[in-house]
């Protein structure tokens, strides 16, 4: 069965998300284009890069592959990290999954997918960019999710180094999708309201995994997205706006400014035209 998805305005967002409720126990993901490949992680994206340039297809690595490939990118971020974040945000004792919440947040390829408890955050990542595109808002209610991966495997999440590797570095690894988040957060992920997920086996589809887990629909607002057309964006991200989610919000620092000054001349909402 398809999973469940609906086109909407903003005051069918608007009507959705309440009936969701505001925030716990729902998390939402804005895409701001509806990929070949929905909720695929920087991971997946990045070997089909190298796919295109006449590399071996995801499809075709083995997991041992990949594990090598994640692994190798973590040795490398974890060795350039201290150099621009501030120890206070850097992973406790070397906790990797924290780590690999850190470098996903901050644009490194990893096994994870960026959530959001607000509904409102998914939507502004949602329109920002790719105008001229549909966005997504994915939505997923963690009660059920975690439920029905129970019911699949009831290990207990690791609490040491070699419990992380027997749980998420197995090539063998089941393929389960479970919300986590990190133990240090940084103002980003604060304001952002980050919430991650993660699939326990390196090469499978989120996607995937989530759409048969949610296929029997007998709760028809498990899992699924809201499509938002190219020509309402503008809209969202107006109304965004009135409601203080902008850039300069979600992004601290001088980077969000500049990302929130140049969304005011790009909508014409400084009045200069």
């Amino acid at each position: 069965m398809s999973i469940h998805e609906r086109e909407v305005k903003w005051h069918n967002f608007v009507g959705l998300v309440s009936e969701f409720g505001l925030q716990y126990p729902y998390i939402y993901r804005g895409e701001a284009e509806t990929w070949e490949h929905p909720l695929d992680t920087s991971l997946h994206r990045r070997i089909r890069a190298l796919a295109d340039n006449h590399q071996k297809k995801i499809e075709y690595r083995t997991e041992f592959e990949l594990l090598r490939d994640e692994a190798a990118v973590q040795r490398i971020f974890m060795s350039g990290a201290y150099q621009h974040l501030r120890s206070e945000v850097l992973p406790i004792n070397g906790n990797r999954f924290d780590w690999w919440c850190l470098m996903q947040h901050y644009g490194a390829p990893t096994r994870l997918l960026d959530w959001t408890w607000s509904p409102l955050v998914a939507a502004y990542f949602a329109c920002i960019d790719k105008r001229e595109q549909d966005g997504s808002i994915w939505f997923l209610y963690i009660p059920n999710l975690s439920k029905r991966m129970l019911r699949i495997d009831d290990t207990r999440p690791p609490a040491s180094d070699r419990e992380f590797e027997e749980y998420y570095l197995r090539p063998d690894a089941p393929q389960l999708v479970l919300p986590a988040a990190p133990f240090k957060r940084t103002d980003r992920m604060i304001a952002q309201q980050t919430v991650m997920s993660v699939s326990r086996s390196v090469k499978a589809s989120q996607y995937l995994i989530l759409k048969d887990t949610f296929a029997d629909q007998n709760d028809s607002l498990g899992f699924g997205r809201m499509i938002i057309k190219a020509a309402d964006k503008a809209q969202f991200i107006a109304r965004l706006a009135r409601l203080n989610v902008t850039g300069n919000v979600l992004f601290p620092g001088i980077d969000g400014l500049g990302k929130h000054v140049g969304q005011l001349l790009s909508d014409n909402i400084l009045g200069l035209h």
